[in-house]
């Protein structure tokens, strides 16, 4: 007679286990990943549109905080400045020797329609006004009002 250990007993007992296996199935597997790729698929387009949203906000933010560089630089220097827009490139002349160039990304100014291709900013806060139009790689537009007698800066829709 052969005699089985308490050990082996418990081996067989594992490897003749059915139905309370831990672990998926390869079909609970293949449901779960289907799943997935259906709210993937559904919510990546929101995301892109959420991205590009962020990328405009963040265009237009940067041109802001250059003009009111400008307009604080003219009122705390006593000096005027100038902010101009060609080819798609904004430039601020702080002196002869420095200069600040913003190259716009997400958007295009419409130089064409644009009524005044500078921006001047005067020591007593007040500007020369501007509506610069800009398109948006989207298509959608935005336009930049500069106040000529405040000198505040607003994007409009």
């Amino acid at each position: 007679m052969v005699r089985i250990t308490a050990k082996e007993e418990q081996g067989k007992r594992l490897m003749l286990r059915t139905g309370n296996e831990r672990g998926y199935t390869l079909l609970e597997t293949l449901i779960i990943l289907i799943i997935i790729s259906l709210v993937l698929s559904m919510t990546l387009p929101s995301f892109n549109r959420l991205l590009e949203t962020v990328e405009k906000e963040t265009e237009q933010r940067k041109i802001i905080n250059l003009l009111h560089t400008a307009r604080r630089r003219a009122i705390t220097s006593g000096l005027a400045q100038d902010i101009d827009i060609e080819d798609n490139v904004i430039t601020y002349r702080v002196d002869e020797l420095e200069k600040i160039e913003y190259r716009l990304e997400s958007m295009v100014a419409e130089q064409q329609l644009l009524d005044n291709a500078t921006i001047s900013f005067y020591p007593d806060g007040s500007s020369t006004g501007a509506y610069w139009p800009f398109q948006f790689n989207d298509g959608s537009r935005a336009y930049l009002e500069v106040d000529g007698v405040s000198g505040k800066c607003a994007w409009r829709d």
